[in-house]
Parts: C-alpha cells; structure tokens; sequence
C-alpha cells in the first residue's frame, strides 16, 4: 500500500469525520442542511475530500430512485454519508456527484481565513 495523501482545502468552517477529525470539507461547499440521512439529519455539499467511494448501488429514497455509493471517510474507513452517481428523476439531477455528509457522524469545527484574503467558493479559479 502506498502512501495516503490527505488534502486540506482551508475555510473558516470545517467539516471533519466525528471518529478521527479527517478535514472533509468546508461550509462553503454546503447546498442544503435539509437532508435526512440513516442516523438522523444531513448536509448536501459541492464536493467533499478525503474519501473512499463504495460500488454504486441502485436505492430507493424518500425523494425517488438513485444510484448512489457510500462514503467512508479514507482515514478510519468509517462511513460518513454517501454521493448522489445518478437521479432517475429529472428534478432530482441537482444532487448529482454531490455528496451527503451525516451530521451524526461529522463534526463542524473553526477553521482559519485564507491569508491572501481570496474569497471561499467551491469554484475553480480561471486558469
């Protein structure tokens, strides 16, 4: 096995795995905190970080049918939620490789300003 990389993309919120406090994302890349997850309330967000993906699996949903894969957090392997491959409705296609992080099983701790003072966005910038 090689080496794991873990990558930190800064913000002023962090969300990091309850288990081993592995950076996963940050507020600004949150959609919604609307979602209900397997152990109560969920956040939908942009992207996430530092994950390992199970295979895709076809569920049922309260919303309808997906295909999605469970999310274990790359360090602990503990999983954290799970991310949205396909929405068999249209007016579901938003979640789309988006990913759902149980609010039970992440914690949410200060994280520091960017010192350039470059605003946070879950854009890239133009190359």
């Amino acid at each position: 096995m090689g080496r794991i990389f873990i990558e930190n993309h800064g913000g002023t919120r962090l969300v990091v795995c309850r288990f081993c406090k592995t950076y996963l994302t940050n507020r600004s890349e949150l959609i919604s905190s609307r979602f209900q997850g397997s152990s109560g309330r969920a956040m939908l967000f942009h992207r996430a970080w530092n994950l390992d993906y199970s295979e895709a699996q076809h569920r049922d949903m309260m919303t309808g049918k997906h295909i999605v894969r469970d999310v274990m957090c790359r360090i602990c392997h503990k999983k954290v939620g799970w991310m949205y491959e396909f929405a068999m409705e249209e007016a579901q296609r938003y979640k789309e490789a988006r990913v759902i992080l149980e609010k039970a099983l992440v914690d949410e701790e200060d994280g520091f300003p960017d010192p350039a003072g470059a605003p946070e966005t879950h854009e890239q910038p133009p190359s």
